[in-house]
């Protein structure tokens, strides 16, 4: 094996006279580094996302209640309001809500003393 020229004087490495020696025994050690790192990051980053979907979840469970109320409520005043008979009776729906109107109308106001 021919001997190479190295150093590992930044100031030699700067005039570009001799190239920085090969360190071979430090490699497993970076390597090994490297691989704890990305173990614990990917491991961290995981527990976060799960995190945040947990929150998120329950943010959506909570309003869901309060959301399925507002669509029954309206549900309700959708039916109630419809008339009672179909479609081509429903004019007698209509002239007896004219009547009842008109007989809420006739009726005399009394004021509070």
């Amino acid at each position: 094996m021919p001997e190479q020229n190295c150093t590992i004087d930044p100031i030699e490495i700067m005039k570009e006279t001799f190239s920085p020696c090969p360190n071979l025994y430090a490699n497993w050690l970076v390597i090994l580094l490297l691989v704890i790192f990305l173990l614990v990051t990917n491991v961290l980053l995981l527990n976060l996302l799960i995190a945040m979907f947990s929150y998120t979840f329950q943010v959506v469970q909570g309003n869901a209640d309060i959301f399925w109320k507002f669509q029954r409520y309206n549900l309700i005043v959708e039916y109630f309001s419809r008339p009672a008979l179909a479609p081509p009776f429903i004019i007698i729906s209509h002239i007896n809500q004219v009547i009842c109107s008109m007989l809420m109308n006739a009726e005399p106001k009394q004021e509070l003393l």
